[in-house]
């Protein structure tokens, strides 16, 4: 085998190896993400059953959802995720909270501006009927 044709295969296994990081740091940020946004739809359902166990009024839809869209940023804060305000919406319809979510997982980064990043996103409605 020449050199040429070795450097060649090396250059292009190695631009397959970190397509395949790229995309394994990518499903564990979006996995990171879901469980966080299920997390917090979970939660708040349970406190709405516990409210609704003990006699106490049960929060409204707008006052669920600004509890739902804290707990999202928070738990992916606390996890390192990198998950914007801006970029998160929570709204409530009727008896479901629709959950809309854009984020970027940077996979290179070169002197502290994003060289790469995968754009991810997630839109998923949850049934919150206690």
């Amino acid at each position: 085998m020449r050199l040429r044709t070795l450097v060649n295969r090396l250059v292009w296994l190695s631009i397959a190896a970190y397509l395949a990081y790229a995309a394994l740091l990518a499903a564990s940020s979006y996995v990171q993400v879901k469980e966080s946004v299920e997390q917090a739809v979970t939660e708040a359902v349970q406190r709405q059953k516990a409210a609704l166990a003990t006699g106490r009024p049960t929060a409204a839809a707008p006052e669920q959802a600004a509890d739902v869209k804290a707990t999202i940023l928070l738990s992916a804060r606390r996890a390192g995720l990198p998950v914007e305000d801006g970029k998160l919406v929570v709204k409530p319809e009727g008896e479901r909270l629709r959950i809309s979510l854009h984020w970027s997982c940077v996979v290179l980064s070169v002197a502290d501006e994003v060289a790469f990043a995968v754009p991810l996103w997630m839109d998923r409605t949850f049934d919150v009927r206690p």
